[in-house]
């Protein structure tokens, strides 16, 4: 944000008018200047940018609404142009684009086609930047490309929302801010006498329960901050019978480097086939959300389904003076729901019939054709 601060700040130093909109005497310059660090009109449209995800939903009839916001045509000198949404199915890796209308000033919207129960859907949306042309990226991370994921047609198998105490472990040896369960304490320094800069928030993310998992559960932010290594490694799950099982959960991370030093400072996230004789590595999450982040993603896209599915989460923080907090809470399992009855015959000249309906595992399917 101060870069984008500093970006308007020059402008506005140069403009001669008092009308960004019209540009200033060095307009063109300062623009190209600035956007070779990717730090002018292009961080201002990516700042710009407001989107509520699509939530998980059961609709497989009634396409998918996205809406958003673009807010920098002001100092752009016009609209962004091409703007697009994107998905694509399952991870199939077909991209698909889908145009978009702008509904009111600023505001626009896309439709994402209805789907099929079972269906694993990722989009973000694209544009033009209008000065340069550079294509810009909008999804759901500030340091890496991370899609927006939504599902259609599941069904909750597994879920923890860490009210009571349970067989999830804890291990590492920390030198401070290792894993704990309970009702996390705020810890904020204070920016201003009426603003602060909350470390750790005083809530979990559950709408009617008050625990999670949590780092250095202090108000103390220097006593709580991850320093050092810490695991979080869930009990073991039987998903073998599951369907295109997802794991879903909520994550806090504050992340806040003062001096650009060696080491590493992520939240590791691996699952496991075996109870956690080996790990495969799902991502190394760097962000600094300072926010409760919606994380999902598909099991088999790293390891077979088996009886024996763990997954854990390790805080690593080995760089100096670096702040470092971690929240955890409302994980799940999740997986496609069955079809158990039916209930029209959309094939025109065809009759289908079944018994028994609804059904369980089988059902016996008799077809007709009607005159």
């Amino acid at each position: 944000i101060a870069f984008s601060e500093w970006f308007i700040e020059v402008l506005i130093a140069d403009d001669d008018d008092g009308d960004l909109s019209n540009g200033t005497p060095n307009y063109n310059a300062i623009v190209e200047s600035f956007n070779k660090h990717k730090i002018g009109t292009n961080l201002f449209l990516e700042l710009s940018f407001s989107h509520t995800p699509i939530e998980n939903t059961d609709d497989t009839q009634n396409p998918y609404q996205a809406n958003f916001t673009l807010s920098a045509s002001t100092l752009l000198g016009g609209k962004p142009n091409n703007i697009t949404l994107v998905y694509t199915l399952n991870n199939s890796g077909n991209e698909i684009e889908v145009p978009v209308t702008e509904t009111s000033v600023d505001h626009f919207s896309a439709a994402i086609p209805a789907q099929p129960n079972g269906t694993y859907i990722e989009y973000y949306f694209k544009a033009n930047e209008p000065f340069t042309g550079d294509e810009i990226l909008f999804d759901g991370s500030d340091l890496s490309f991370e899609p927006f994921v939504f599902l259609v047609g599941y069904s909750s198998r597994h879920k923890d929302n860490f009210e009571y105490i349970g067989d999830w472990q804890i291990t590492g040896m920390p030198e401070s801010g290792g894993w704990e369960q309970g009702v996390p304490v705020k810890a904020a320094v204070a920016t201003s006498p009426s603003t602060e800069l909350v470390i750790q928030p005083g809530y979990d993310h559950s709408e009617d329960n008050s625990k999670c998992f949590v780092t250095g559960n202090v108000s103390d932010y220097s006593k709580g901050i991850v320093v050092g290594k810490t695991i979080l490694t869930s009990p073991v799950y039987d998903i073998f019978g599951y369907i295109n099982p997802v794991v879903k959960f909520y994550l806090w991370t504050t992340n806040m480097k003062f001096i650009e030093m060696s080491g590493e400072t992520n939240v590791e996230i691996e699952v496991s086939s075996n109870g956690g004789n080996s790990w495969r590595l799902v991502a190394k999450n760097e962000e600094d959300y300072q926010d409760w982040k919606l994380i999902q993603f598909q099991i088999t896209d790293y390891v077979d389904l088996s009886t024996l599915f763990r997954i854990r989460l390790t805080a690593n923080n080995t760089r100096p003076y670096t702040i470092f907090d971690v929240l955890f809470d409302d994980f799940e399992i999740l997986s496609e729901k069955k079809i158990n009855s039916v209930e029209s015959n959309s094939l025109p000249g065809i009759e289908l019939t079944n018994y028994p309906n609804p059904f369980g595992e089988f059902t016996k399917v008799d077809r007709k054709s009607v005159v």
